[in-house]
């Protein structure tokens, strides 16, 4: 009996990491928002990019297994939710300069983390067959008891 418990948790752990996988991505993605944000907010570059987005979302189906939909549907929510941050990070920097980060990386280097990122997300995304119970079990852990609007516009695409 002991054994069957034993197997019956761990497996449950194992088919929970996909689902824990992929909201630390999406955590990491937001994290790297903030990187991008200060670079545009340096350079006065504006927040959206759009041959940057389409050139990312045409290219979807060629990089992710998955349901182009299912895929473009994802990366949507997370380009959306990226923009969310910025454009609140930027707010807050010109009404408060005070508050401004010090030096970060390079935009081209930021970038290359994104595209990386974009890839294990997608990887994770077609990995997890997590349930909405599973998904909003490791919320908190990852994004704490209060969700940012952008962290609700990310989270949107994995849940019903």
């Amino acid at each position: 009996m002991r054994i069957l418990v034993l197997a019956l948790l761990l497996t449950q752990a194992l088919w929970a990491q996909p689902a824990k996988m992929l909201l630390q991505g999406i955590s990491r993605r937001l994290e790297i928002s903030r990187e991008v944000a200060w670079i545009k907010w340096k350079r006065h570059l504006p927040i959206e990019d759009g041959p940057r987005e389409e050139a990312l979302l045409t290219a979807l189906p060629t990089l992710a297994g998955l349901e182009p939909e299912r895929a473009r549907h994802f990366m949507e929510a997370q380009i959306e939710a990226s923009k969310e941050l910025q454009t609140w990070l930027i707010d807050n920097w010109e009404s408060q300069p005070s508050y401004v980060p010090g030096q970060g990386r390079e935009l081209a280097e930021i970038r290359q983390e994104l595209d990386r990122l974009t890839l294990d997300l997608l990887t994770q995304l077609q990995a997890s067959h997590s349930s909405p119970d599973e998904i909003l079990l490791w919320i908190p852990q990852i994004f704490g008891a209060h969700l940012a609007p952008w962290e609700e516009t990310a989270l949107r695409s994995v849940l019903p």
